[in-house]
């Protein structure tokens, strides 16, 4: 994107992210089939029979998104997509706002609706908010990714307590619309590079093991704990916003845009998505597990991809896709056997205390291992910026000795460039090649160097260059 090409962050893409990421939290901690439905009726079963397999939906989607991904890279299949996704939100809406009695009969074809709607929009809000994430240079996303995830924050917290009095249905599915307005200006920049894989294949399959073994937790969590069903706290609601908006102000006045603060973000982003039922205590967190689980891997999978693309020789879409399709298959098949199990009747010895334990272990679990894996990336690119800055520092230092050596001695232009590639160590056929000139100039333009410095070979040179080096110390 030209923000982020700039070193700058895209405040569109935080503002668009930011929407989508809060009608996830939304989603995720009020995981209920009414609240999704509005005010839908129905006769015979419930909704939470069909509305589930929503999500293995999103899974086939997001594994047939690996093998079309290239399609992702043209501007107009990006804007048909997003068409369809805020169809499918209003389509949604007007579903489940529908008073209209559905027999029993139709049931199962209204809902059959209903979820491949809300697969469609899911699938492709994850598609290219991820794709958009995975464009950012390494140097951007890190701060990028604070910024959106306390924009989320703030707007989750906020519209938290709407949610005890609206369904679900008529708040995230406007939040979609909007998201996906933001991404239709234009101003979100996408880049998909084709690159050579590299031959680290066991740190390839390693991370793709762990991503899997992600989704299984949080599938698993997601169809065993189930859903949040009571009232946030008001003054820890109260707490939270305040905590964020200090953070917000904390990253206007930082230098580096928290970027040291990373390493813990998952820790603090994790504690606010859960700081409106730390009244509930241990069942709190075991009924907003999945919403946390979710955005400790949000927040590492858009921050991490920046960098693992080049590292692992992928584009964007490919790293993106197979990461989310991989993570997104784990959550079926967590989600699947947590069903499984409960209808066999193998967790009833489970009581709803050792239920709620399992869930805050997996929970902290997951989340001490993306605040590692932050950890290690930041550290990482860290060290890689401080090498590149002390290599541009070294090239910098040397060019300006070298303008110094040309000023001194009358070098024309071109003849300070044949000295420079000279003290380099590059032969007379390299020379010859990089500046597009006939052998008997490039000939020349040697010979007048070595006359005008009066020396004789490219020993002499280098001598020459460490002495004036010597006399004139890097400032």
């Amino acid at each position: 994107m030209e923000d982020a090409e700039k070193g700058k962050i895209s405040h569109s893409l935080v503002a668009g992210a930011a929407l989508y990421w809060t009608s996830a939290l939304l989603s995720l901690v009020y995981n209920d089939a009414l609240s999704s439905m509005g005010a839908l009726h129905l006769g015979g079963s419930g909704a939470s029979e069909h509305l589930w397999l929503s999500t293995p939906a999103i899974a086939v989607l997001l594994c047939l998104s690996v093998a079309f991904s290239r399609f992702f890279s043209f501007e107009r299949f990006r804007k048909v997509l997003l068409a369809g996704i805020v169809v499918s939100a209003f389509a949604v809406m007007f579903l489940a706002s529908s008073k209209v009695y559905v027999p029993e009969d139709l049931v199962a074809p209204y809902l059959t609706l209903l979820m491949a709607l809300r697969a469609v929009e899911s699938s492709g809000m994850i598609l290219l908010w991820g794709f958009a994430f995975a464009s950012l240079d390494k140097r951007t996303a890190g701060q990028t990714v604070a910024l959106t995830a306390l924009c989320a924050v703030l707007g989750y917290l906020c519209l938290v307590v709407l949610m005890q009095f609206v369904p679900q249905v008529y708040v995230v599915q406007p939040l979609y619309v909007l998201s996906s307005l933001v991404m239709l200006s234009g101003r979100i920049r996408f880049s998909d590079i084709a690159r050579s894989l590299t031959p680290f294949r066991a740190k390839r399959i390693r991370f793709y093991v762990s991503r899997a073994a992600w989704g299984v937790v949080i599938g698993f969590a997601h169809g065993f704990v189930g859903s949040t069903g009571f009232d946030p706290s008001g003054p820890f609601l109260v707490m939270g916003l305040v905590a964020v908006a200090g953070l917000l102000v904390a990253y206007a006045l930082s230098k580096e845009n928290l970027y040291t603060v990373l390493p813990v973000f998952p820790l603090v982003v994790v504690g606010l998505v859960f700081i409106p039922f730390v009244l509930e205590g241990l069942l709190g967190i075991a009924q907003s597990s999945v919403a946390m689980m979710w955005v400790a891997w949000i927040l590492l999978s858009s921050f991490q991809l920046s960098g693992l693309k080049e590292s692992f020789g992928m584009s964007e879409t490919s790293i993106c896709f197979s990461e989310k399709a991989v993570l997104m298959t784990g959550w079926s098949v967590g989600l699947f056997g947590a069903i499984s199990m409960g209808n066999a009747g193998l967790l009833i010895a489970l009581d709803s205390k050792a239920a709620e334990a399992l869930a805050l272990i997996a929970t902290y679990a997951v989340v001490v291992y993306a605040t590692y894996s932050v950890f290690f990336s930041v550290y990482s690119r860290r060290e890689d910026q401080l090498l590149d800055e002390m290599a541009r520092s070294r090239e910098e230092r040397m060019s300006n000795l070298y303008d110094s050596i040309a000023r001194e001695y009358g070098l024309s232009t071109r003849e300070r460039e044949v000295m420079e590639m000279l003290a380099q160590g590059y032969t007379r056929t390299y020379i010859r090649d990089k500046l597009v000139i006939s052998d008997g100039t490039a000939k020349a333009h040697i010979a007048h160097v070595y006359q005008k410095l009066d020396i004789h070979k490219k020993d002499d040179l280098l001598r020459l260059v460490k002495a004036s080096e010597e006399k004139r110390p890097f400032r």
